[in-house]
């Protein structure tokens, strides 16, 4: 198709969401990490990279995950009440730098709040239960089913959170499963953490589905290979996802498909600059606002719910 930027899932589903949204993210914020950078194009790049404490304790339980399974492949296991430990003191740590409670940054770069960005403490109690929170998720997956049986097999993990870019039909796709597994048959388990609430499995099987199009393309398997395990946290829950021929040529339509609708935003595709009018905000009043990051730049700010 010659399209002139890469694609993935998380770019797909933000130009679904909201198209200015995707503008922001993808346009507005280009170039924003350079010091010579636009004033707006460094705001929308700081913007971009805020958190909702949600999503935050979602990567950190994560990242600790990731280490522990890096471990055993390695044979070097990790101290695992330590990692624990480790993970909590650093959250508490972001935590009180970012509201201000603290001078001694924790280790790596300082974490962005969306909330607090917007002027809004929910106070120390919600903070709490945060931290009380990822506690939960990194000790539910510690203990959860998958990953035990992962514990009996470290042989079979071939990668982990690892990203990706692989090509179809020109156009560079993105993928990072979380785990990558033969199943001890010459097929492939794909892994995939969830460590929140409200997850629809009908969109995590599809997510999951351009992970096996990489799969069977990449090994030269049929689907009827390739499965898709989705691990939930909070809980021990784990739901088995099945492929075949059909899901997976659906994802290549879906790819190209999503890749025309991006493309049919740029006046000149093969340059990819895109104007700001052509992508429409939701309509104003829209309770999906209240938590877009964007939403200052975008005057829906009097719409957070304070």
């Amino acid at each position: 198709m010659g399209a002139p930027f890469l694609w993935s899932w998380s770019r797909h589903r933000q130009l679904e969401h909201c198209p200015r949204q995707y503008w922001y993210s993808y346009y507005g914020a280009r170039g924003g990490w350079r010091a010579d950078a636009p004033a707006p194009a460094r705001e929308l790049f700081r913007l971009k990279r805020l958190v909702g404490r949600s999503q935050w304790l979602g990567q950190l339980a994560h990242e600790a995950v990731a280490d522990v399974l890096r471990g055993l492949v390695s044979g070097e296991a990790v101290d695992e009440p330590a990692l624990r430990a480790r993970v909590l003191a650093h959250a508490e740590a972001a935590i009180a730098v970012a509201r201000g409670a603290s001078p001694t940054p924790p280790e790596g770069p300082p974490v962005g709040f969306e909330e607090l960005d917007y002027g809004v403490d929910p106070g120390d109690a919600a903070w709490a239960q945060t931290v009380e929170d990822l506690a939960t998720r990194i000790d539910d997956l510690l203990a959860h089913p998958v990953l035990m049986r992962l514990r009996e097999v470290p042989e079979r993990m071939i990668e982990v959170d690892k990203l990706r870019k692989v090509w179809l039909d020109g156009i560079g796709l993105y993928v990072a499963p979380d785990v990558l597994v033969d199943d001890g048959r010459g097929g492939r388990v794909i892994i995939d953490w969830k460590t929140g609430r409200g997850h629809d499995p009908d969109v995590v099987a599809q997510q999951m589905a351009v992970y096996a199009w990489w799969v069977c393309h990449d090994e030269r398997l049929p689907p009827s290979r390739v499965a898709g395990v989705q691990a939930n946290v909070p809980g021990d829950a784990h739901i088995t996802v099945r492929f075949d021929g059909a899901q997976v040529d659906g994802i290549v339509a879906l790819v190209r498909d999503s890749v025309e609708r991006m493309a049919a935003y740029l006046p000149q595709p093969r340059r990819d600059q895109a104007p700001f009018e052509a992508f429409d905000p939701r309509p104003e009043g829209d309770p999906q606002c209240v938590g877009c990051r964007f939403r200052r730049p975008c005057g829906r700010a009097g719409n957070a719910d304070n």
